[in-house]
């Protein structure tokens, strides 16, 4: 656990006060534009998982 406190301590994502551990305003931007992009990630995943079935079936369709 430490380890990971390290990485971001050293990446500016939180600063440490006394016990306290603070986000950075780093941080929360960090979390909003991972927020918006996975958002768009599962989007276009559903997208895509429909898209192949809708190929596997046109593709069954003319073997038959």
């Amino acid at each position: 656990m430490e380890k990971y406190l390290e990485i971001v301590v050293s990446a500016g994502f939180v600063q440490i006060d006394d016990s306290v551990y603070i986000l950075t305003d780093a941080s929360r931007d960090f979390l909003r534009e991972y927020g918006d992009f996975r958002e768009r990630y599962v989007k276009v995943q559903k997208l895509n998982d429909e898209s192949s079935s809708e190929y596997e079936t046109m593709v069954r369709s003319f073997e038959k």
